[in-house]
């Protein structure tokens, strides 16, 4: 009986992504100017046929990183890409070759404290440094951080479509999304590859929370440019629900805590309206960077990515709190309000007895 020949990946790429929010907003227009030659202006590329407003708000500036240095022996392509809305994201590209059935075991490599990582952060750190001074409201060593890897194969090693791919390789695929190294329940396994996509009948796109599979021998890159904006949608909604629970902590003590003075709660007033402001502002920038009406299959792509990474119930946390905010923000300016008027109160109680001792005064002279 002749053997089963074995799928190998002939041309593919891991790429990893590590997208760290930096500050409020970067001034692309400076920093392109900083950068000179070295700072290209990005453009979603699309392979299907898409109305031409289907591309970036702004478009983000790409830098090309050269060859990191991982090991002593081992180096990778690397590129970064700086957003107005103050992210930096390094993407590294790792070559993928052999067996399909032993793509599961490098995932390892792609996640946790690794060499992979540690060269994506200094990175991330040479390029956050030479434009730091850009950097509107730069938040330091507190910036949030989010990674992810799609595994991109261009060419098997025989021509195969995508509905046979996902129907005879479903446990190695479901093993590569999940990281997992045993065997997938029945469940997990149809949970790890549902909503799979497919534009032509030699492509196919699986998404999972921590990692995406996308075959393509088109060389398309539209479809990874959706999952990364996807994933920094997900890291500006994690840091602004932080943001507003560490406001809305600071604003119940200051409510709840007695202080003397005219006006006790000028500063967290003060902080809320700012807050308020700022975190409208960004994540409606970010919501608006990039719309996909008019290209429905990566509109597809971006609904899976969303409901994969639970956008939707971030978003709805995120405008809770900011109903919290102005709930309490009013209730500041109410307790504002109501002290100025008992101040004015007293000064005019007080002016009035001066008045009145100064008429009881004159009338006993006179």
């Amino acid at each position: 009986m002749q053997k089963k020949e074995e799928l190998s990946i002939t041309t593919g790429n891991a790429l990893l992504y590590y997208c760290f929010d930096v500050g409020n907003a970067i001034d692309l227009d400076k920093v392109s100017s900083l950068l000179g030659g070295k700072a290209e202006r990005l453009s979603l590329s699309v392979e299907r046929l898409s109305p031409n407003y289907i591309q970036y708000r702004k478009q983000p500036l790409l830098l090309r990183l050269g060859q990191l240095r991982i090991t002593d022996a081992y180096q990778v392509e690397g590129v970064a890409k700086i957003y107005d809305f103050g992210v930096i994201t390094i993407r590294l590209r790792v070559p993928l070759r052999g067996p399909l059935s032993h793509l599961r075991d490098s995932c390892p490599n792609f996640s946790g404290d690794t060499p992979l990582t540690r060269a994506a952060t200094k990175a991330f750190e040479d390029v956050r440094q030479h434009i730091a001074d850009l950097i509107h409201k730069p938040y330091g060593e507190n910036h949030s951080f989010e990674d992810y890897v799609v595994f991109h194969v261009e060419q098997f090693s025989r021509r195969i479509h995508g509905s046979e791919l996902l129907a005879n390789h479903s446990g190695t695929l479901a093993r590569v999304l999940r990281c997992e190294p045993h065997e997938l329940s029945t469940m997990e396994l149809n949970d790890a590859l549902k909503n799979p996509l497919s534009y032509y009948t030699d492509d196919l796109v699986l998404v999972d929370s921590g990692a995406a599979f996308v075959y393509s021998p088109k060389h398309a890159y539209d479809v990874h440019d959706i999952l990364e904006y996807a994933i920094i949608e997900l890291l500006e909604l994690r840091h602004y629900d932080w943001v507003l629970d560490n406001v809305l902590e600071q604003a119940h003590t200051d409510v709840h805590v007695r202080r003397p003075g005219i006006n006790p709660f000028s500063r967290a007033h003060r902080e809320l309206a700012e807050v308020r402001l700022e975190v409208t502002d960004v994540v409606e920038k970010v919501e608006n960077t990039l719309k996909l009406i008019g290209d429905m299959y990566l509109a597809k792509v971006y609904n899976v990515a969303a409901e994969r990474f639970g956008l939707a119930q971030w978003k709805e946390s995120v405008r809770y709190k900011l109903q919290t905010v102005q709930g309490v923000y009013q209730l500041l300016t109410d307790r504002i309000n109501a002290r100025r008027f008992l101040v004015m109160e007293i000064v005019i109680t007080v002016s009035s007895a001066f008045y009145i001792l100064e008429l009881i005064m004159g009338y006993l002279k006179g």
